[in-house]
């Protein structure tokens, strides 16, 4: 969460070898492809597979409706190597949302569903808890991610069987929204998973068969299909962590959130759509107009706006080039489990698309470089080699100058960021503020022309450096100072946390502290469960286990009343809610917790 805050540790890497076999195949032999762009292609794809340990991919770029580049490189069961193929079926994660946006704007068009009604209107047995009620939850706030629920519940999202989709209207009941519906992008899998809820309610057919009957087949994705449980097929590609190793990774239990599976074949069909909606038209999913409305942006009038766009379902991202006012922005989806990872983006203005599945644990940053890499490649080499230079640095807009002089007395305080990374500010002067975070210390000063404060750290706290690529801000919203990052350099900016309400931790919250054990555990979990809490410097941080990989972390919280807390900050991930039940248990997240030890 506060990655992009604290650029200021210096890393001290380990050089470590990790071999890929990396193995081009090219998918089709009837398209002509730039044997300079093949080339290039080959080899940036083999780098950045070896540097990210990717056991096996697939890519794809379209031109005006005709797919100029599609290739497979490496495996999909490294232990009996078996190559990747064109009709590989990979998980392709958030890419489903898509998907559920689309159903829900058919319903929409047909009349079934009103964009700007109440979710509970369509899930009578949903109690949504708002700590301040008068804004209800829409089925837009859904769509956008601006609803307020936090990203996940833990407890039966992953591992064992699949559960029904009653069990997310449940656990989402006890859920806090502490944040309100257009306040903030918030990106939430509980918001998709609801959406699929509605998507059977209103239709009475399963997600699986609602997706197939409506969006697949008339599209013609001939493999791709929604599943409950991971499909018996030796086409479907394995995953595997940085070490190489296989792990079956199960689904999730929001399958509208991220549990179709399909091709790069597919992908590519689906990416033609986006670029051209006549597609969708003619095939009786979706009247243009409804698809141009998917398309607009939806987020700019939020309390929070920033810069960053996102439709109904889909993301709005320029590629960052010279040449951006041209192409236009790319509309799409990428999609991340631990050990699979795809992405789709289409620019209709330039009649452009790329596709990328992978199945290695850094998929992420490996689609995220080689999307950018490919597409500014391709676009140098057939369109215009100098607009396809990067951008040069960019002004603030009017959203990233707004920001306030504010009494550093007021400013003092905690402002959450997850557990340990949460930060302390505390008055130094009326220029200065002093900024804990862990270790970090460092020393922020305010520019009066602008109200941003320059940033300055001591390099082995010894030197005083003064880091340039990034400012912070604050602003006073609805009694809560908020606090933002800002990048000069790109002109871009986040909101990244806000005060806490809580200035200490009360007595009857101390006495909590301790380990806890959870109460009729779910057989075959293997997704992040709470452990402990403890106290930090008068913050609650309670310490977390990810089943699946093994990884530990923190979260912490920021004290509502002597019953209620939620997790800190304004990110994703935060605003999960931790309450004391009616036995003196404590939920979190789905899980009931049994203290069983204090210390």
């Amino acid at each position: 969460m506060w990655t992009k805050m604290l650029k200021l540790v210096l890393l001290v890497g380990c050089i470590c070898t990790y071999h890929i076999e990396v193995m081009s195949q090219t998918s089709y032999n009837n398209f002509e492809q730039d044997k300079t762009f093949q080339l290039y292609a080959d080899s940036v794809i083999a780098a950045l597979s070896t540097e990210y340990k990717i056991p096996g991919c697939a890519v794809a770029i379209t031109d005006h409706g005709k797919v100029v580049f599609q290739s497979t490189y490496g495996y999909i069961n490294v232990e009996k190597k078996v190559p990747v193929a064109p009709d590989s079926r990979f998980r392709v994660a958030s890419v489903t949302k898509m998907f559920t946006a689309m159903a829900i704007m058919q319903l929409v068009e047909q009349g079934k569903v009103d964009l700007e009604a109440p979710v509970e209107q369509y899930i009578t047995d949903l109690k949504i808890r708002q700590l301040k009620p008068g804004n209800p939850v829409r089925i837009r706030h859904l769509l956008t991610h601006t609803s307020g629920f936090t990203d996940e519940v833990f407890n039966y999202s992953y591992g064992g069987q699949a559960q029904p989709q009653q069990r997310l209207v449940a656990l989402a009941s006890e859920e806090v929204l502490t944040i309100e519906p257009d306040y903030i992008f918030n990106y939430s899998n509980v918001g998709y998973g609801l959406l699929g809820v509605v998507i059977e309610r209103v239709s009475g057919l399963s997600y699986a068969e609602y997706t197939e009957r409506y969006l697949f087949r008339p599209l013609g994705l001939r493999a791709t299909a929604a599943y409950y449980n991971v499909p018996n097929d030796e086409k479907v590609a394995l995953g595997y962590n940085a070490k190489g190793t296989r792990v079956d990774e199960p689904l999730t239990r929001d399958i509208a959130a991220g549990g179709v599976f399909s091709t790069i074949e597919d992908l590519v069909i689906l990416n033609q759509a986006l670029v051209n909606p006549e597609v969708l038209e003619q095939a009786g999913v979706l009247r243009r107009a409804t698809f141009e409305m998917m398309c607009t942006p939806q987020t700019s009038n939020l309390t929070l706006a920033t810069d960053e766009k996102f439709g109904l379902g889909l993301f709005i991202i320029p590629l960052g080039i010279k040449d951006d006012d041209l192409i236009g922005d790319a509309i799409g989806h990428g999609g991340d489990f631990s050990f699979h990872h795809a992405i789709t983006m289409a620019f209709p203005k330039a009649k452009l698309g790329i596709s990328i599945v992978c199945n290695g644990e850094q998929g992420d940053a490996f689609y995220q470089k080689l999307y950018h890499r490919m597409l500014r490649k391709y676009y140098a080499i057939n369109r215009n080699a100098e607009g396809a230079k990067s951008n040069p640095d960019k002004t603030f807009s009017a959203l990233g100058l707004q920001n306030e002089k504010i009494d550093h007395r007021e400013i003092s305080g905690i402002y959450g960021g997850g557990g340990s990374g949460y930060v302390r500010l505390e008055r130094v002067n009326e220029q200065k503020i002093r900024f804990k975070q862990g270790k970090n210390v460092l020393m922020l000063k305010r520019n009066d022309a602008t109200n941003r404060y320059h940033v300055r750290y001591k390099l082995l706290r010894l030197f005083p450096i003064k880091v340039k690529d990034m400012e912070f801000a604050f602003l006073k919203v609805d009694d809560r100072i908020v606090l933002k990052a800002c990048y000069p350099g790109s002109g871009d900016f986040e909101y990244i946390s806000r005060k806490d309400i809580a200035s200490e931790v009360s007595k009857d919250w101390v006495n909590r502290a301790g380990t806890y054990e959870i109460v009729d555990p779910f057989p075959g979990n293997v997704s992040i469960v709470p452990e402990r809490l403890t106290i930090v410097q008068q913050k609650l941080v309670m310490h977390r286990h990810y089943l699946l990989t093994g990884e530990k972390d923190e979260i912490g919280f920021d004290i509502i009343n002597e019953k209620t807390a939620v997790s800190d900050g304004i990110d994703r991930g935060c605003a999960a809610t931790l309450k004391v039940l009616p036995n003196g248990n404590l939920y979190y997240s789905g899980y009931e917790m049994r203290l069983v030890y204090t210390k």
